[in-house]
């Protein structure tokens, strides 16, 4: 059928996205698309899904760590994090991660679902006290609460863009491979922000080096012209005496 036509953006997607991405964010860049059909497509193109080891790295831990700290369920770490409940719970105390005994009382709620769609952050940390920013929006998240952009923009006297704060985090994150969900909720933004602000800044795309060092006067031209295919870590500087004299 014509409609079950795969367009190239989506086949780029899918190179771009498939092999470590988790399923959240294959749904978010193909909406259009369901997880059978994304899977059967990732298969004929000949990609296979990244299978990280059972053994406990630094990287898994330091995942952990952070999702714990943000207030994520148990299965929501699981599903993340590809291990099943008792082994979150095992490598939790292994670590040392403080159990959470402190549940959100009613009355924490209602300060979220009154302060979080506007206020300024600072007047949201002092009213619930005892929690940090990740696991405020994430709470929010819960319930159903979004912040909006623009009218807190105008309240902080800051933009509501990205700020060069927001996109190091971002790329530090894909740098050591934490989910984007992770990532979303470190940063305090919608999943779906994330994710489009990955692909359009290339972040999927560019070498690490590039993507750790974007002020390197040797990497600003890979998007333009020629140069697209770029790869700086290839690339021999040249020797001084074959540089113009002004």
């Amino acid at each position: 059928m014509p409609g079950n036509h795969w367009s190239p953006e989506e086949l780029e997607l899918v190179d771009l996205l498939y092999r470590d991405a988790s399923w959240a964010a294959l749904k978010v860049a193909l909406p259009a698309r369901s997880s059978k059909a994304i899977r059967l497509r990732g298969r004929k193109r000949g990609i296979e899904r990244f299978n990280c080891a059972r053994s406990w790295s630094s990287r898994d831990n330091a995942m952990l760590e952070c999702g714990w700290c943000c207030g994520f369920e148990i299965g929501y770490l699981s599903e993340i994090l590809g291990r099943s409940g008792n082994a979150i719970k095992t490598q939790r105390a292994k670590i040392g991660l403080a159990s959470r005994k402190h549940r959100w009382t009613p009355e924490e709620d209602r300060r979220v679902l009154r302060l979080y769609p506007s206020a300024p952050w600072s007047e949201i940390l002092k009213a619930i006290p005892g929690r940090s920013k990740p696991a405020i929006a994430e709470r929010a998240r819960k319930l159903g609460v979004r912040r909006i952009s623009w009218e807190v923009a105008k309240h902080e006297n800051r933009s509501s863009w990205w700020n060069e704060g927001d996109q190091e985090q971002l790329c530090k994150g894909l740098y050591l491979g934490f989910p984007i969900e992770l990532i979303a909720a470190l940063l305090g933004r919608p999943l779906e922000s994330v994710v489009r602000r990955a692909i359009k800044t290339g972040l999927w795309r560019k070498p690490l080096f590039a993507c750790m060092s974007p002020d390197n006067d040797d990497v600003n031209y890979l998007d333009d012209g020629p140069y697209e295919h770029y790869d700086p870590l290839w690339a021999q500087q040249p020797h001084p005496w074959d540089r113009e004299v002004p």
